[in-house]
C-alpha cells in the first residue's frame, strides 16, 4: 500500500501534484504534509473541515502553531482514512494570500474564528503582521461596547503573543477582571460562551472526565472527523470499553468498512488481543469478504465462532483463490472438517491447497500433524497415509525418485528436482528422473534448463 495520496494544489494559473504523507489534527486546526516531485514541503492548512489556504514555511519560529501541531497533535500518516477523505472534499486547493485572509476569513467566519486561523500562520508570515488585523477586530468590538467580545480576542491574544505589551497591559485592565474569573475553570457557562477558549482547555486536559467532554463538543458542533480521531485518542490514552463503543459508533456511521478495518487494525497493532476489536474484525472480514486477513486473523488469535459466523467463513472459504491470497493456513484445520464432509470437488481442492501451501514453508512432519485432526474424512485420510509414506522416505537414499513424484504432485518443484538430481547421481543410466527434470523446469518456465535435460534424455534413451 503506498504511504503517500496525491492532490492538487493551484497558484495562479498552474496546477501542481503533490504527494501527501501525512495528516495532523491539532486543535481545530489540519495540517496536510505534502511533497512535490523536487521534495520540496508544503502544509495545506484547514479549520475544523474547511481548507484554508497551502503555503510553504517561511519562519524558523520554534513555537509556532505548526509547530506545537507536530510535536503535540494527532498524527494520520497516508493513507489513512482520515487524510483521504479530506482531502475528498476539493479536487484542487487554490492558494489564497495571507494578506488577503482577514478580509477572506469573516466573511466565512465570526471575528474570533478569523482571529483564531491567523494564529495558526505564524510559520508562514510574521506575528507582528497577524497582530494587527486581530487587534483591530478588539477595537472595533471596544468601539462598540462589547467587552466581554473583546475579552475573548484578548485571550486568544494572550495565547499568540503572551509577552507583547500591548496584550500583557489590556489583559490586566480593571475592566476585564469580572471576565478573568470564568477562565479559571472550564465551566458549563464558559462553554457556551467562549467555545474556542475551552476546546483548547479541554484539548490540554489529561483528565478522562475532560476527554468526554471534549468530545461533547465535537459532537455539538457535528464535527464528524474530529469526534472519530478524538474518539480514537481516548481509546488509545484510556482503554476504556465506553469510549472504544463511542469510536466505533462513530466508524460506522461515517466511514466505509474498508476504512473501519483499516483503522480498527491499526488499534489492533497497540491493543494486543482485546476481545472487542478481535471480535469486531472479525465480523468486519466476513463482510467485506477478506478471506486472507480473516485466515491470518484465525491464525494468530484463538478466537471462537458462533455457527453463523462458521458457516460464512466456510463459504469464504470454498470461493477463495489461493494464487491470490497468501493465506495463513496454520490454523485451518480447526474449521475444514464439516466443509470436507461435504465430499465436494471444492472442499477436496482446498485440502489440497492448503497442504500444498504448508508444504512450501514446513516439514513433512508438521503437515502430517496439521492433518492428524482431520484423518477421519476419506480424502484427508489418504493425504494423511501419503504423507505418513513421505516422512519414511526423506531419509531413504534408495527412495528419492518416489518422494520428488510426491512432491511433484503437491507443487513442491524445488524439492521434486533435488530429489531427481540425487536420484540421478545414483544411476547416470536412468533416463527417467532426467525426463521428469525437464518437464518440472518446462512447467517452471525454465526453457534452456528445460532442453538440456531433454536432449539429454533423448541421448540416454538411444542408448538405453
Amino acid at each position: 500500500m503506498e504511504s503517500y495520496l496525491l492532490c492538487n494544489i493551484r497558484e495562479n494559473q498552474k496546477t501542481i501534484t503533490l504527494k501527501a504523507e501525512k495528516l495532523v489534527m491539532y486543535l481545530q486546526s489540519k495540517w496536510v504534509e505534502a511533497f512535490d516531485e523536487n521534495g520540496h514541503v508544503y502544509y495545506l492548512l484547514f479549520y475544523k473541515n474547511d481548507y484554508i489556504t497551502w503555503t510553504k514555511p517561511v519562519w524558523q519560529n520554534r513555537h509556532s502553531h505548526l509547530e506545537q501541531s507536530f510535536k503535540k497533535g494527532m498524527t494520520f500518516p497516508a493513507p489513512h482514512p482520515f487524510l483521504v477523505n479530506l482531502l475528498a472534499t476539493k479536487e484542487v486547493f487554490p492558494k489564497v494570500a495571507v494578506s488577503h485572509l482577514p478580509e477572506k476569513l469573516q466573511k466565512s467566519y465570526t471575528p474570533h474564528e478569523t482571529s483564531l486561523i491567523l494564529t495558526f500562520l505564524d510559520s508562514f508570515e510574521s506575528k507582528g503582521t497577524i497582530f494587527k488585523p486581530i487587534q483591530s477586530i478588539y477595537y472595533k468590538y471596544r468601539r462598540n461596547g462589547q467587552m466581554f467580545a473583546g475579552y475573548r480576542i484578548i485571550r486568544i491574544l494572550q495565547d499568540f503573543l503572551p509577552e507583547h505589551s500591548w496584550v500583557k497591559d489590556i489583559a490586566s485592565s480593571f475592566e476585564f477582571e469580572k471576565y478573568n474569573s470564568m477562565y479559571h475553570l472550564v465551566s458549563e457557562e464558559l462553554m457556551e460562551k467562549d467555545p474556542l477558549f475551552s476546546e483548547k482547555s479541554l484539548y490540554k486536559s489529561a483528565e478522562e472526565e475532560d476527554s468526554y467532554r471534549l468530545l461533547e463538543l465535537m459532537k455539538k458542533e457535528h464535527r464528524i472527523l474530529d469526534h472519530t480521531a478524538l474518539s480514537l485518542e481516548a481509546y488509545r490514552k484510556f482503554k476504556s470499553l465506553s469510549s472504544y463503543t463511542l469510536m466505533k459508533s462513530l466508524l460506522e456511521d461515517a466511514f466505509s468498512v474498508a476504512e473501519q478495518i483499516y483503522i480498527i487494525e491499526e488499534l489492533k497493532g497497540i491493543s494486543g488481543k482485546n476481545n472487542h476489536i478481535l471480535q469486531d474484525l472479525l465480523h468486519l472480514y466476513l463482510k467485506e469478504n477478506e478471506v486472507e486477513k480473516l485466515c491470518n486473523l484465525l491464525a494468530q488469535d484463538a478466537i471462537t465462532l458462533t455457527v453463523e459466523q462458521r458457516n460464512s467463513f466456510e463459504k469464504m472459504l470454498l470461493t477463495m483463490d489461493f494464487e491470490e491470497n497468501r493465506v495463513q493456513v496454520e490454523k485451518l484445520n480447526s474449521y475444514l472438517l464439516p466443509i470436507l464432509d461435504t465430499n465436494s470437488l471444492k472442499a477436496s481442492e482446498l485440502l489440497q491447497n492448503c497442504v500444498s501451501r504448508l508444504l512450501s514453508e514446513y516439514d513433512i512432519s508438521y503437515v502430517l500433524e496439521w492433518l492428524e485432526p482431520l484423518k477421519r474424512n476419506e480424502e484427508a485420510g489418504k493425504l494423511y497415509y501419503t504423507f505418513e509414506k513421505m516422512s519414511h522416505l526423506v531419509d531413504d537414499p534408495d527412495q528419492q525418485f518416489l518422494l520428488g513424484e510426491l512432491y511433484y504432485e503437491f507443487q513442491r518443484f524445488d524439492a521434486a528436482i533435488d530429489c531427481f538430481s540425487w536420484q540421478m547421481e545414483l544411476d547416470k543410466t536412468d533416463p527417467k528422473p532426467v525426463q521428469w527434470l525437464s518437464k518440472i523446469y518446462l512447467e517452471t518456465g525454465k526453457e534452456d534448463e528445460s532442453k538440456a535435460y531433454q536432449q539429454l534424455y533423448q541421448e540416454m534413451s538411444k542408448e538405453a
